[in-house]
């Protein structure tokens, strides 16, 4: 029986079966087309696991970026961290706004921004890329975790900078010895309404007790008394003041118990107390530098050189027990960032070889 198509001429059955026929291998080839949400694995098409499943929330994606990380991503990520952590982050977010010049909202986020960040940070700033991809990996959690929770649609693509790695920067013994006699001579006191301590007894302990037990300025301030035992000259560091969260157990020396025995008070709550804020600590620390003639303002984190100079020594007398020593999780991070290898004796390695003829 003839049937009219759309163009009004008469058609058979078998060109309509035909004509269907057709239709069907154009439907198959479509089907076989990627969906630009989908990737290609081992010849199957597979929904991309990154696809979020909700629809936008565009309330939260309005909302400005600290007050996502304060409301959002702080309380369900960074629970029983150290507030340094949470510190860290702010300072990333704050620094993205100072460039960008205004307020930024997660709706905002995009790769072309976080290039913005790295380059203003990198010629205005003047520091160093491993800061830079600092602030970058702080902002790009938080970005990663909006997009989960589907609050915006896309996810970070930005490139970190490349890190120049140097070898790291320990002081000699013969050079701390120096940085002890500049702080035997400060001046002042370290003091707030329920205690005083003159600040040519408080600096050279904390100077040794950082030495001997390798531990950073944050969990150096906050070491409890009572957590302490001169005579067997041990102390617990408490985990909650700690990068890993973890307790440990430090000895320190004759030396260090003798100083700390000249500011012992049983009655005061830390041992090494420091009521005034970190940036003043740094610059008293410098001036004990200058004095002692090391300062170098090329070389940042002044106070972690002492830091490393316990790692690079402990290295010197059992090789492989720096990274236990620090805390660390694995041996490549103590390496690239502590262990003086000028200290640690591995130049001499060259000196064991066997010599070509």
């Amino acid at each position: 029986m003839p049937m009219k198509t759309r163009m009004g001429r008469e058609s058979s059955e078998s060109e309509v079966r035909q004509g269907g026929g057709v239709a069907k291998k154009l439907h198959t080839l479509v089907r076989r087309i990627p969906n630009p949400h989908c990737r290609i694995q081992s010849g199957r098409t597979r929904v991309s696991a990154v696809k979020p499943l909700d629809p936008i929330n565009e309330t939260a994606s309005f909302t400005r970026v600290i007050n996502y990380f304060r409301d959002r991503y702080a309380p369900e990520r960074l629970v029983g961290t150290a507030p340094e952590t949470t510190n860290g982050y702010e300072v990333a977010i704050r620094h993205l706004e100072r460039i960008v010049g205004r307020i930024v909202r997660i709706s905002d986020f995009s790769d072309r921004m976080m290039a913005e960040l790295a380059k203003g940070r990198l010629e205005s700033d003047e520091v160093r890329p491993q800061t830079i991809n600092r602030d970058l990996r702080h902002i790009q959690a938080v970005w990663r975790f909006a997009f989960h929770a589907g609050d915006v649609d896309k996810l970070p693509r930005f490139r970190k900078l490349k890190e120049t790695k140097k070898i790291p920067n320990a002081w000699t013994v013969e050079e701390i010895g120096r940085l002890l006699r500049a702080a035997e001579s400060a001046s002042g006191w370290v003091q707030c309404e329920s205690f005083s301590i003159p600040a040519s007894k408080w600096w050279p302990a904390a100077i040794l007790f950082a030495y001997d037990t390798g531990i950073r300025r944050s969990a150096l301030t906050k070491v409890r008394t009572a957590d302490v035992d001169i005579r067997l000259r041990t102390a617990l560091i408490r985990g909650e003041t700690r990068k890993d969260a973890e307790d440990l157990l430090v000895g320190f020396s004759v030396q260090t118990a003798v100083e700390l025995e000249k500011i012992w008070d049983v009655h005061r709550e830390l041992l090494l107390p420091w009521p005034y804020t970190w940036p003043h600590l740094t610059r008293k620390f410098r001036r004990l530098l200058d004095r002692a003639g090391l300062y170098d303002p090329s070389i940042r984190g002044q106070w972690h050189r002492i830091r490393r100079s316990r790692a690079s020594y402990g290295e010197a007398v059992c090789p492989g027990s720096a990274t236990a020593d620090l805390g660390h999780s694995v041996r490549w991070l103590t390496e690239r960032s502590y262990i003086d290898p000028r200290i640690a004796g591995r130049a001499s390695i060259v000196d064991k070889l066997p010599r070509p003829l």
